[in-house]
């Protein structure tokens, strides 16, 4: 399981013209095939940019909101639970 801070892909602000380097840095922090976490303060294009962008390469992705809790966004796997319940 990976956790990754979409917060962490930019550093002053982010900006649209750089659209392809924060799903590149996205892809690069994932790999393939793994169950990831998305989190942190970030605009919502640009958690659209990394959804858009791991959308054939996380194997489970969620989304850990700070009232619910992980909430699933996609899955490839039949039996997707959530995360750190086995």
């Amino acid at each position: 399981m990976i956790t990754l801070n979409v917060s962490a892909l930019y550093d002053m602000g982010a900006g649209l013209i750089d659209e392809d380097a924060y799903a590149e840095s996205a892809r690069a922090l994932v790999g393939k095939g793994q169950d990831v976490i998305l989190r942190g303060t970030a605009p919502v294009w640009l958690y659209l940019v990394v959804l858009r962008a791991l959308y054939d390469r996380a194997a489970n992705l969620w989304y850990d909101s700070p009232e619910e809790g992980p909430v699933l966004i996609f899955s490839r796997k039949p039996s997707a639970i959530e995360p750190g319940r086995e």
